[in-house]
């Protein structure tokens, strides 16, 4: 906390003395300059936590601080170097899934570092080096191709691979000591081979057929009918490390079956199928929803420790079998913490 309120307190007084020639306020201004690369060069992220907004209901973490740093060193001109460097590795090693703690801190960051990454940009095309190949590699160093040279950086992307590329740990070869890595892995993989994970995030689902005084449990292993409607439920729960920096809200997603179609009026099927639910809290948790013919996507609030339990129902039009999407949860503000149920099987004749 007190590194947090060194920060704070060194920048918003020197955006106060920023713009004076007064003589006695430019050393106040230099001081200020000093302290904050003292402050900054001293920076241990390890220690450093980031700090819940009650307001806005996400963490505001350590990038938007450091980038904030940045700028106003940079643009005083008392940025040197070294410190540069170290900062500059700091916000490039603590990003994940493309963005630091929450999607506020990222949008501090590329605000803060517009006009350092404007500079590197330019200095990048006038002095990258056509002889400086990257070239990616599988485990077992077998060559998977070569990074192309962008604005500030190398990019690559690979698709062409055998049974035998491991792909466990991807190696670069000749990154330079100012350089750092990162990679986004796609894979296809058929829905009855995923298991459930649970990192943060937990999540169940269970089906209920809708029938004439209420509901009844839906067994998979029997085909269901045209025009059988049925209850989706899915239970989600924060668990874990709650030192994660997260948010209070959640992006829940439970797939379609392609042999059915979802039903918009969720609350009058509930009813009709007697499914209680708290009206004012289960409603007012949600905090929108979106509707695809193939899942339905909810932005619910989640408390640290909470646990929720959503509905959608959906209505059965073709025959045939086919497997149900897992239902996956991620926290809104950071997709590290996640979860996933298994695909289920359903079956449905005329």
């Amino acid at each position: 906390m007190k590194l947090r309120y060194d920060f704070s307190q060194i920048m918003r007084y020197f955006f106060a003395f920023q713009t004076s020639r007064n003589t006695n306020l430019e050393q106040v201004r230099k001081d200020l300059l000093g302290r904050l690369q003292q402050a900054l060069g001293q920076l241990d992220p390890a220690t450093y936590q980031a700090q819940p907004n009650p307001q806005l209901g996400f963490s505001m973490g350590l990038p938007s601080l450091i980038s904030a740093g940045l700028d106003v060193l940079d643009d005083a001109q008392a940025l040197p170097q070294e410190l540069a460097n170290k900062l500059k590795l700091v916000l490039l090693n603590s990003q994940k899934n493309g963005y630091w703690t929450s999607t506020y801190d990222t949008a501090q960051v590329i605000y803060n570092s517009r006009n350092i990454l404007s500079k590197e940009a330019a200095a990048s095309r006038a002095g990258k080096s056509q002889a400086h190949v990257i070239k990616a590699m599988d485990k077992n160093g077998k060559v998977l191709g070569k990074l192309s040279a962008i604005p500030g950086g190398y990019m690559g992307s690979f698709s062409q691979f055998t049974k035998q590329t491991d792909l466990s740990d991807i190696r670069l070869a000749e990154l330079n000591i100012d350089e750092t890595a990162s990679a986004n892995i796609h894979a296809d993989v058929p829905y009855p081979a995923v298991t459930a994970k649970a990192d943060g995030l937990q999540i169940e689902r269970s089906y209920r057929r809708i029938i004439a005084n209420g509901t009844s449990p839906l067994d998979t292993d029997q085909p269901l009918k045209i025009g059988d409607l049925v209850i989706s439920e899915v239970h989600v729960k924060r668990i874990g490390d709650t030192k994660i920096a997260g948010s209070d809200f959640a992006v829940i997603e439970d797939g379609i079956p392609a042999l059915a179609e979802g039903m918009e009026n969720d609350q009058t099927y509930l009813a009709d199928a007697k499914v209680q639910v708290k009206e004012g809290s289960y409603w007012g948790n949600i905090k929108e929803t979106q509707r695809y013919p193939d899942r339905i996507v909810r932005v619910a609030k989640l408390l640290s420790g909470g646990e929720l339990s959503l509905f959608q129902v959906w209505r059965v039009t073709r025959p045939g079998k086919v497997a149900v999407a897992p239902a996956v949860a991620f926290d809104m503000y950071n997709e590290a913490i996640q979860g996933n149920s298994t695909a289920e099987k359903v079956s449905a004749e005329k």
